[in-house]
């Protein structure tokens, strides 16, 4: 690996290092590639594994007709928790892959999930709206 000192900078809270690094060869070159891929591979498995269970308690709240706003305000903020993470990964993300298009659908229906369960929760708590749980329900099947 080649390794070439550029400058130093001083800043008034510290001191940062700047060097340009360069693999010897193609092979390592690749080696480092396929390594960076994945461990940001590993991270995106990682998310969509707390996506599903995101989607997934969704579900229950629904089955359960559980049209609780303090569920709704717990799945606010489980949806933020992946929303401030996703671009964390996505910035180690150096190499994209089909990984980071399948994260990027499986947050977007747990954006969407919360949204629709919002909509039910409101409409249900809502006391001009005619409709109960059961026909929040009904709409849902259908």
């Amino acid at each position: 690996m080649y390794c070439e000192y550029n400058s130093r900078y001083r800043a008034p809270w510290g001191h940062a290092y700047f060097f340009i690094s360069r693999a010897g060869n193609r092979d390592t070159t690749q080696q480092l590639i396929e390594q960076f891929q994945a461990q940001v591979r590993q991270e995106y498995h990682i998310f969509r594994q707390q996506c599903q269970g995101f989607l997934m308690q969704i579900e229950q709240h629904i089955l359960a007709q559980s049209w609780l706003f303090a569920d709704l305000e717990a799945s606010e903020r489980a949806l933020q928790r992946l929303t401030t993470w996703l671009p964390k990964i996505q910035e180690r993300d150096f190499f994209p892959s089909t990984e980071t298009e399948a994260t990027q659908a499986i947050y977007a229906q747990c954006s969407q999930a919360l949204y629709e369960f919002a909509i039910a929760i409101y409409t249900y708590n809502d006391p001009a709206s005619p409709l109960t749980g059961t026909e929040i329900r009904s709409e849902k099947e259908a």
